[in-house]
């Protein structure tokens, strides 16, 4: 099996100094390395199939696909046909184009954002922004600021169930925005304290409120999200179990191990072992 290794793509190899945004129209003609990257993106097919892998699960693709990526998704393209490449129009954007609410339910919705718009207009108004971007005209930037935000909730609403979106509609609380910053840097040293700072909340205020809120300790709630984000690189990547534990924020692999075989009964090998459907792709 070919070596699977995950990297990471920075944001200013991206973004030219104060931009926020990047707009392209593409030809995928390899299949590129996993990746993840400390921006989100969307991206839109316009002709060509293949394979889009997403956080360990594989969707098939093809014209008038959209996915939204955000920062703690990896991913990558399998199966492109040298006779039918994809050919694409992508928006890299950072965190500050979208409001709170929206980036919340983002991370807060656990599925894979892609979607199959058969309204053109999608595709449509990804173009104009396409070409708002090369124009550089009059409020560029707000009149894409606006376009991107609305293609997200276009994405958004078409994975979310009716009882998905009357929830997310609600009004988001202190806790709501703590656990936004958490889904974003998880995998860093992170503590209440600096998160109940970030929220204006005082330290054991937050401890309380935030149980309360989420069913869970903070601290639970943190080792949670690293071990789901490990236990999907096990599943596509060839990285070692160290390599894992320190991608998903474990300092220690030993540490990350036996944590891995409290959550999931098994330890972080056997667990790929039984869990590699991806294999026939690589």
């Amino acid at each position: 099996m070919e070596n699977v290794s995950l990297i990471k793509l920075p944001k200013d190899v991206y973004f030219e100094k104060d931009m926020l945004y990047d707009i392209s129209s593409y030809v995928v003609v390899h299949e590129p390395q996993l990746h993840w990257h400390e921006f989100y993106e969307i991206e839109y097919v316009v002709s060509g199939k293949a394979q889009q892998i997403i956080n360990g699960k594989t969707y098939d693709i093809g014209p008038g696909y959209a996915t939204l990526i955000s920062p703690i998704d990896f991913h990558t393209y399998k199966n492109i046909s040298p006779e039918s490449p994809i050919t694409v129009i992508n928006i890299k954007f950072q965190d500050l184009f979208l409001p709170q609410q929206l980036r919340n339910d983002i991370y807060v919705q656990k599925r894979a954002k892609v979607a199959k718009l058969t309204d053109e207009r999608f595709g449509m108004f990804m173009q104009y922004l396409c070409e708002e971007f090369d124009k550089n005209e009059y409020c560029r930037d707000w009149v894409i600021m606006n376009g991107v935000t609305q293609l997200c909730v276009w994405v958004m609403r078409h994975i979310l169930s009716s009882e998905e979106k009357e929830l997310a509609d609600k009004v988001h609380s202190p806790i709501q925005e703590a656990v936004l910053y958490v889904r974003t840097h998880f995998r860093s040293n992170i503590s209440a304290e600096a998160v109940a700072k970030t929220v204006h909340l005082s330290p054991n205020y937050f401890s309380e409120y935030f149980k309360k809120q989420t069913g869970e300790k903070f601290s639970l709630f943190v080792l949670r999200l690293r071990i789901d984000f490990a236990a999907n690189l096990l599943k596509i990547s060839d990285l070692s179990v160290k390599e894992v534990a320190f991608e998903s924020g474990f300092n220690s692999a030993a540490y990350f191990s036996n944590t891995f075989k409290d959550f999931y009964g098994m330890s972080p090998d056997r667990y790929r072992k039984e869990n590699k459907p991806y294999s026939q792709l690589f």
